[in-house]
């Protein structure tokens, strides 16, 4: 973790012993967040806004995404500038992001791990990353869908934590590829994707293998590593 950047004031361990998860929270202070760009504030005629920030209980079984500006942006050879976002490690907070790895079968959430903005998860495709300006599906800022892949997703706008909790997404399945093949799953944050040129910042990839092909998910724990600056 960079200290010039983020020093650490309390660190507390949440027990989880009934749950099999691998979250971690990192909340940095508080500022004003960004001006939304992409989509208006409010949302769209006959959508409903999002209750409490869109938070949602942990799903054990789930893998955990973690967001936060935070995370710092680095260019992947495959895919490009990613940034924003890497799956939770074992202990401690993200500091670069990483493409998301994972298999068939699995299911996933994101999770809000900013103590400062409003962060989100939108899907764009599975065939790379739309230029800039791109303009998101009407409703994106609230939940969309609970699977991800080539149609429409979103986790919503996810509220900053509170009392060192993370805001966690619905939770979304992860599509059946083929045994030997992949599927390129490209998604962006609602607010920010559009704010640096080809959302550079901002986005990033999940890759999925078929099952027993070489695996790299993040192994679970028995807990939640509470990070609060």
């Amino acid at each position: 973790m960079h200290v010039t950047v983020r020093h650490i004031l309390i660190t507390a361990l949440i027990a989880g012993s009934a749950m099999a998860a691998n979250g971690c929270v990192h909340l940095k202070g508080s500022a004003t967040p960004p001006t939304p760009s992409g989509l208006p504030t409010s949302p769209p005629s006959g959508v409903t806004p999002p209750p409490s920030g869109n938070c949602q209980a942990q799903n054990g079984a789930a893998q955990i995404v973690e967001i936060s500006p935070d995370i710092t942006a680095t260019t992947d050879p495959t895919y490009g500038p990613i940034g924003e976002s890497a799956l939770a490690p074992a202990n401690g907070f993200p500091n670069v992001a990483a493409v998301i790895h994972l298999t068939s079968g699995t299911s996933v959430q994101f999770a809000n791990v900013d103590g400062a903005n409003v962060d989100s998860a939108v899907g764009l495709g599975t065939t790379g990353f739309p230029p800039t300006p791109h303009t998101f599906p009407g409703g994106a800022q609230n939940p969309i869908g609970t699977a991800v892949g080539g149609t429409t997703w979103s986790t919503g706008r996810l509220a900053i934590p509170t009392g060192g909790t993370p805001c966690f997404s619905q939770t979304f399945t992860v599509p059946s590829v083929s045994p030997g093949t992949t599927l390129a799953i490209y998604f962006g944050d609602l607010d920010r994707y559009n704010t640096i040129p080809s959302g550079t910042a901002y986005r990033n990839v999940i890759v999925v293998t078929s099952t027993g092909a070489q695996p790299r998910e993040r192994p679970r724990r028995q807990s939640i590593l509470v990070h609060q600056h």
